[in-house]
């Protein structure tokens, strides 16, 4: 028998994660546009890492900190040419 919290995190993982998702990022795909967008693609392990770090207690060492800063501002700094 699945139990009830295994079906909540499917309900969690069918309705937060991939219907809210994907309407969140054709919403912004609409105002920002894909050239914008598709960079901010890259803060994606960066968040993750963050959230890790702080929801997970995960260890994060100076070695990604310097990592995550620098793809941050290539980021940035991607961003501020297309302007």
């Amino acid at each position: 028998m699945i139990s009830v919290d295994a079906w909540l995190g499917v309900v969690y993982l069918a309705v937060g994660v991939i219907i809210i998702g994907y309407v969140m990022w054709y919403w912004a795909l609409g105002k920002a546009g894909i050239a914008r967008l598709g960079l901010m693609q890259f803060l994606q392990p960066v968040s993750g890492m963050i959230l890790a770090g702080l929801l997970l207690g995960e260890r994060v060492g100076a070695a990604l900190i310097v990592a995550a800063a620098l793809v941050a501002a290539g980021v940035w700094i991607a961003l501020r040419v297309q302007d």
